[in-house]
């Protein structure tokens, strides 16, 4: 019986993944734009799915920001400045679009949240500022009431950017701010002080990375904006080490948010035939020393 077991065990492990299959969304908001929430192929940027308008009960509202908890899996988002609902933050069904306002409409205070990010605690993170106010810093963002803490000093910039811990440790606080040929910082999130790191090269449009969202390999995914009355974004990757930026393709205009949303389904592994049927021999060859053992003997 044990030989039985320690057969189905491996058959188990070979024929079903452990890792978490993962899904990556994008919503609409430059240019104040009515917002959109999409499901996005992470190795083409194509549309995988239009789920829907992200609305609170009847208002259309524009996001700028995107973030799945990591422990309860809530999506949570944040509103763009002069538009309904502005400088607010949200949580969103990933399955519909529809929306719940937290706390006060522009609770965030009176400038934009950029992008948000959760630690892998479950702190909440965003980057304030840009170009309503031409400074920006990092704060926190309570959960029950939307308030926006700052954390640390403010440091100029012409445009919001990204924002996204690595899902991997350290556990790296990324930021992109300014232009797309500016440089990929690092963000210290008890001070708020940031460090420059790598020069950005190779991004296909000359605009801004105005989001940013770390996939469960610790690779940073961003969306690359041409900051254009109609925005022309494209999903890239960036090279924490070296700034290189790899185009993969187009997401929708004017997207201005994207979020990994990880799912805990483990993904099914395809078996190779040949190893399928050494699989299948030894089960056969188990099932037979078993029955020897179980069933009677003749005399």
């Amino acid at each position: 019986m044990r030989k039985l077991l320690g057969m189905s065990a491996v058959i188990a492990l070979l024929c079903g993944g452990s890792a978490s299959a993962q899904t990556l969304f994008a919503a609409t908001g430059s240019n104040g734009v009515a917002g959109t929430l999409y499901t996005i192929n992470p190795a083409t940027g194509a549309v995988a799915s239009n789920i829907g308008p992200i609305r609170i009960g009847a208002t259309s509202i524009a996001i700028t920001g995107l973030a799945f908890h990591p422990t309860n899996g809530t999506l949570y988002g944040v509103t763009v400045n002069g538009n309904n609902n502005a400088r607010s933050v949200i949580t969103i069904n990933p399955s519909t679009g529809a929306a719940t306002l937290i706390g006060a409409s522009g609770g965030l205070g009176p400038n934009p949240v950029s992008d948000i990010s959760f630690d892998n605690t479950g702190v909440l993170y965003g980057w304030r500022g840009g170009g309503d106010s031409g400074t920006t810093s990092l704060g926190t963002i309570d959960l029950n009431t939307g308030v926006f803490t700052p954390i640390g000093p403010t440091i100029s910039s012409d445009g919001g950017g990204g924002l996204a811990f690595s899902t991997v440790s350290p556990f790296t606080l990324f930021l992109s701010i300014n232009r797309s040929n500016g440089v990929l910082r690092t963000v210290n999130k008890a001070t708020g002080v940031t460090t420059a790191g790598p020069t950005l090269s190779g991004a296909p449009r000359s605009g801004t990375m105005n989001a940013l969202a770390s996939n469960n390999a610790g690779v940073i995914f961003a969306s690359n904006s041409d900051t254009a009355g109609t925005a022309f974004v494209n999903l890239v990757t960036i090279n924490t080490t070296t700034g290189a930026v790899t185009n993969i393709g187009g997401l929708p205009n004017d997207t201005d948010a994207i979020a990994f949303q990880v799912s805990s389904t483990p993904p099914t592994v395809p078996v190779p035939p040949t190893l399928l049927l050494v699989i299948t021999g030894l089960a056969c060859v188990a099932l037979y020393q078993l029955r020897g053992k179980l069933l009677p003997r003749r005399s």
